[in-house]
């Protein structure tokens, strides 16, 4: 959820979206050696995005739900039998002229 209040002139405009979704997606895992892996990932993910304006007595608002297609690559390295780092980019497309969302991430990962 974001939220931002900001002036224009005398008049104050706030602006707020939320955004939620899920991704599922397959993995393949190519090990290199006994304590480093590198992974590559494809599917498809869902999205809901609520935004809302409101200033001067206007009030916008807008809805949105996508569905389009996710992928990333990454490293692991596996500190034990349990405990690895991973290392991920992912692309989120947001379809037609909207361009791409890119995600970089580092992560620890415990096995059970």
């Amino acid at each position: 959820r974001f939220s931002q209040v900001q002036r224009v002139g005398a008049i104050p405009i706030t602006a707020n979206a939320k955004i939620d979704g899920f991704a599922l997606a397959l993995t393949g895992t190519l090990p290199l050696t006994q304590k480093f892996d590198l992974f590559a990932k494809v599917g498809a993910y869902a999205s809901n995005i609520k935004a809302s304006a409101v200033g001067g007595g206007v009030n916008v608002s807008n809805t949105e739900h996508k569905t389009d297609w996710t992928g990333g690559i990454g490293a692991k390295y596996n500190f034990s039998k349990n405990f690895a780092v991973r290392v991920e980019a992912e692309r989120y497309a947001l379809g037609n002229s909207n361009g791409n969302a890119d995600l970089f991430s580092i992560g620890v990962q415990y096995k059970f």
